[in-house]
């Protein structure tokens, strides 16, 4: 590959960031409408105490398990 190498602005990370994040939901076989759904029932006081809660925590000590392909 010959020439300087290309640098993303904001405005594309975020697409491709969204564009991942689409391609996830979709694999893990989550529809638009169940996604609302979702985003409808969020209760901002209980993620507010969620965030305070974990906030107690070291971050580098914090693992997450993804459970998406469980089944397979």
């Amino acid at each position: 590959m010959s020439g300087r190498p290309c640098q993303l602005d904001h405005e594309d990370l975020e697409y491709l960031v969204q564009l991942i994040l689409f391609s996830e939901i979709q694999r893990a076989g989550v529809s638009c409408k169940k996604l609302k759904c979702i985003t409808a029932e969020r209760d901002e006081g209980h993620r507010a105490a969620f965030i305070a809660h974990m906030a107690q925590y070291d971050a580098t000590k914090i693992g997450f398990i993804d459970e998406v392909l469980r089944d397979e």
